[in-house]
């Protein structure tokens, strides 16, 4: 598999996207993710999520994705000091592989542990930065950007080791199970990745405060044969 069809493997992590700080709230506590097209009729996945508060200071974001079967294919944890990410750490189960991204000194410290080997790689600290619990914080601190119609990011990819250029662009106005809703597109911006990823969509609350619908890459893998693949995916969530 090439670098930029590997990328397809973390593009969207449901739980996941990373702003250095945030207005911390409950980005969700529960979702199930469908088979793309069954009108949620075939759910693959069940995600539990939750809020801890050890102390003044530190949060910590976590959530669980279950299979069908009620075993865990993964788990994701974003820790949070003064309300910048320290931390972001994800389990996968399913390929027993652990990502993990630190951030300090202006950086990004990637770690990434498979087969018993860690590899490990370092940038830059880019403005704009996104994993999972912080879509919605962001969203809401450029609102309107967005409204104006686009908006530009990194999204952490932690099996690559590497942070990607990505696309927010606001479509249209919608209903959404009788809610106002906005409905926006997410894309890469290199031409190359392009030819690999398929846009991802989001529905969100007329005001940003929510997100009722992700359509696209998930995060789990789904097993076929002998083997586990990237699929596509509807992600919906519960407050």
């Amino acid at each position: 598999m090439g670098k930029s069809a590997a990328v397809l493997s973390a593009l969207i992590s449901i739980g996941t996207l990373v702003c250095p700080r945030v207005s911390f709230s409950v980005p969700f506590r529960g979702g199930q993710i469908y088979e793309i097209s069954s009108e949620r009729k075939i759910l693959l996945f069940t995600i539990h999520a939750e809020l801890k508060e050890p102390d003044a200071k530190t949060r910590t974001f976590v959530s669980s994705y279950l299979a069908a079967d009620d075993t865990e294919a993964m788990s994701e944890t974003a820790t949070y000091e003064n309300l910048k990410l320290m931390k972001y750490r994800v389990v996968q189960k399913q390929l027993n592989e652990l990502y993990e991204l630190t951030l300090a000194d202006s950086k990004l410290h990637f770690s990434v542990t498979r087969k018993g080997k860690t590899e490990t790689s370092e940038e830059k600290l880019p403005e704009n930065l996104l994993i999972g619990p912080s879509f919605v914080p962001f969203f809401q601190q450029h609102w309107n950007e967005l409204k104006a119609g686009r908006l530009r990011f990194r999204l952490a990819v932690l099996d690559r080791k590497a942070s990607y250029e990505f696309d927010f662009q606001r479509l249209r106005e919608i209903k959404f199970e009788g809610q106002e809703a906005v409905l926006v597109k997410m894309t890469p911006t290199s031409s190359m990745i392009s030819a690999f990823v398929q846009p991802t969509y989001l529905t969100l609350s007329s005001d940003g405060s929510r997100i009722f619908e992700i359509k696209g890459r998930m995060l789990p893998k789904l097993k076929v044969g002998s083997r586990w693949k990237d699929f596509e995916g509807e992600a919906y969530f519960t407050y």
